[in-house]
């Protein structure tokens, strides 16, 4: 964790991130910039994530010209995180970053680095019987989500809330002094394209909101501090397992993992059978919004879902 130290200007910042919703936090940091002094801050933005996706693949993850509106405000950029000194920034902002930060870099900023993630992280407070700390009335998660797909597993574990989170990064992945979390409903028709699509404009606001005390006071800022048990961490195989549906599945089941699994550039859950000839084919099943749940015919090639299928 950080070791803070007398407000030198110009803050040196590192901005990692990925996806459309990084050009919007760029943006942010534009505006702030503007609304401040000369030589408040000096951002450096890392591009490595700053890639084309296949072809036929709906372009959402990969932003392809961060890049180019980070040079546009006259930002720094750097090809690879690897290219940056451990001690050369002071402030790190991760906004989808797909790579895990090194410790190195954790050890040595000054002010901490940040990062968003889209699910509930434990929190002084928190119970396994009682959930996430909350007065009645409140959103609340009965679980932990630390680790990949949160969101889809938020889904499939029942949740009627899923929490959007900004905390500090720690060496231990998904366990770092919480600053704020906000949340999103989860209903009977929520997928999780929807709640992607509301926690991005959620974390646009958590930046929006935090940038300039981050900058010029971060310990100043209240953070909950974890419990450092044993909590569940969700590895990326976890979902791929449970996209095979066994064929007993009731329909409420059925709709459940539709909905959990609807989402750009993935496979969907599906069924396995086989045809005369002995060979295994795959039943996709996606959920259309408007439409509900829609069992493909079988097919022996690997379905990729796009926006329009599932929207």
């Amino acid at each position: 964790m950080a070791v803070y130290k007398k407000v030198q200007y110009p803050v040196k910042i590192i901005f990692l991130g990925s996806r459309p919703a990084s050009v919007k936090a760029l943006e942010i940091i534009e505006r702030k910039i503007k609304d401040h002094k000369k030589n408040w801050v000096d951002v450096t933005v890392v591009t490595s994530s700053d890639e084309h996706p296949p072809e036929s693949v709906v372009k959402w993850w990969n932003v392809g010209n961060l890049g180019k509106v980070a040079s546009k405000i006259g930002f720094k950029t750097l090809d690879s995180i690897s290219d940056l000194p451990a001690d050369h920034f002071d402030l790190g902002i991760s906004f989808f970053f797909t790579d895990i930060i090194p410790e190195r870099m954790i050890n040595n900023s000054s002010r901490g680095i940040v990062n968003i993630h889209f699910g509930y992280l434990p929190t002084n407070g928190y119970s396994k019987s009682k959930g996430s700390p909350h007065k009645k009335g409140e959103p609340y998660s009965r679980g932990t989500y630390r680790g990949s797909n949160v969101l889809s597993h938020a889904i499939i574990n029942n949740e009627k809330w899923q929490a959007v989170t900004l905390h500090f990064i720690s060496k231990i992945i998904d366990l770092g002094p919480v600053i704020e979390q906000v949340w999103n409903p989860i209903t009977s028709k929520t997928t999780a394209w929807d709640l992607q699509k509301l926690s991005e404009d959620k974390a646009i606001s958590l930046l929006d909101k935090y940038f300039s005390q981050l900058v010029d006071n971060p310990e100043k800022i209240k953070t909950l501090k974890p419990e450092l048990s044993k909590y569940p961490y969700y590895n990326r195989s976890l979902l791929q397992d449970a996209k095979i549906l066994p064929h007993n599945i009731s329909k409420e089941k059925l709709n459940l993992f539709a909905r959990a699994m609807s989402f750009p550039n993935t496979e969907p859950p599906y069924f396995l059978d086989k045809n005369s000839k002995g060979e295994i084919k795959k039943s996709y099943v996606i959920y259309k919004k408007n439409e509900g749940v829609i069992i493909m015919e079988p097919t022996q090639k690997k379905f990729i879902q796009k926006i329009e299928d599932i929207t």
